[in-house]
């Protein structure tokens, strides 16, 4: 008799944010299983300060909550960096200081919306992203997904912010 194991919703998070930075050398993420925490460790300060904005600090998967650590390359603790977090310079900034080594980003435009709001495109390379997963969702242990999709996933949803995919060549 077979028997079927399935990894944590939250590892499967894990992965799927280790999938997202894959591209980018200056970003690497480790999963702790024992604190159930996952570290995003930056080489960059602007990076990390930015990935603190975006990223939620905890993501809850039914009665386990899982943390988001962001770590900058000084090791700095996260009160440095709170001038970000309370008052961005703009969405613009934000996005380019956290993706701007990824080379899975094509490129960040910033447009004029109605009534002057601002909206920022955050366009991804036309390219399918696959990682490992074994939950019941997809075949084979192998998930097969955009950068887009990713994206919407891992950050916390900001007004005026859309994730897509540019067009083939």
């Amino acid at each position: 008799m077979s028997q079927l194991n399935l990894s944590p919703p939250w590892y499967i998070f894990y992965r799927e944010l280790n999938a997202f930075f894959s591209k980018d050398a200056g970003v690497r993420v480790v999963y702790d299983d024992e604190k159930f925490d996952v570290k995003i460790y930056c080489e960059s300060g602007a990076t990390a300060d930015a990935l603190t904005y975006l990223l939620p600090s905890e993501k809850e998967f039914g009665g386990v909550t899982l943390k988001i650590i962001v770590v900058p390359a000084n090791k700095a603790n996260d009160q440095a960096f709170i001038y970000l977090c309370d008052k961005p310079k703009s969405m613009y900034d934000v996005y380019n200081n956290a993706l701007r080594f990824n080379e899975a980003v094509r490129n960040i435009v910033p447009v004029s919306g109605i009534m002057s709001n601002p909206i920022i495109y955050v366009i991804f390379d036309p390219e399918i992203v696959q990682y490992w997963t074994d939950d019941l969702g997809d075949a084979n242990g192998v998930r097969t997904t955009l950068m887009q999709e990713i994206a919407k996933d891992i950050f916390i949803e900001k007004d005026g912010v859309f994730f897509c995919t540019d067009l083939v060549e």
